[in-house]
């Protein structure tokens, strides 16, 4: 996996996004070097937020919208980010980090609002009685310690210990399509020869351990 792949993985689901329906505002993540890393991503608002504090989740919410600090936002709210950081040197992946935030409210778009909810194509997102759930796939393997803080893991809710293992490094595509296929089915059978076209190949490198494949662990 190199920054080239990520570009042009990240530019192409953005744009499936916006060709469903899904995405009401984007904008395309962008580089730059830092240290001896490439950043890819561009969010300095979302690197300096409370993300991971413990506060509100709509202050969390509240503060990303503030801050503009977000790559796609859905039409039900919901937000989502692409973060990835390369070695300078080597073109190697150092980290990512992939965010996805629902709203905790359903927004109001006007005289829009109503048709909104009453197409089947966002039926999915729009339920009322739906519990929404941040979800973070998080990749740095200089932190890691097999099985308790995987290299590359996923967490569900703001829960502190939760790092579910993944068995490698989560794509751009193969992160749109984990939320767009669980979250959004409708509108994903309704477009799904688009989501699922091939798309530039990411070449795969596998993290997960011995211990981690011994638990709960998601293969990607």
């Amino acid at each position: 996996m190199n920054l080239r792949q990520v570009t042009e993985q990240c530019t192409t689901m953005i744009t499936r996004l916006t060709t469903g329906s899904l995405s009401v505002q984007f904008k395309f993540p962008s580089e730059k070097r830092s240290g001896d890393l490439i950043e890819y991503g561009g969010l300095k608002a979302l690197r300096e937020s409370a993300v991971m504090k413990s506060i509100p989740y709509k202050d969390i919410y509240d503060s990303l919208i503030e801050n503009d600090a977000f790559h796609v936002k859905l039409i039900d709210g919901s937000l989502m980010s692409f973060q990835y950081a390369f070695f300078a040197n080597s073109g190697k992946l150092a980290k990512h980090r992939l965010l996805f935030f629902p709203s905790p409210k359903l927004p109001e778009y006007d005289s829009n609002y109503k048709d909104y909810l009453e197409n089947d194509l966002y039926i999915d997102a729009m339920e009322p009685s739906l519990v929404k759930f941040p979800v973070r796939f998080d990749f740095d393997p200089k932190y890691q310690k097999s099985p308790f803080h995987p290299a590359s893991h996923l967490t569900l809710g703001q829960y502190k210990n939760c790092r579910i293992p993944v068995s490698m490094p989560v794509s751009p595509r193969k992160f749109t399509l984990f939320i767009i296929r669980n979250f959004y089915h409708t509108n994903y059978r309704q477009y799904k020869n688009m989501y699922d076209k091939k798309d530039k190949f990411v070449t795969p490198v596998g993290t997960i351990t011995s211990l981690e494949r011994d638990i709960s662990h998601f293969i990607l």
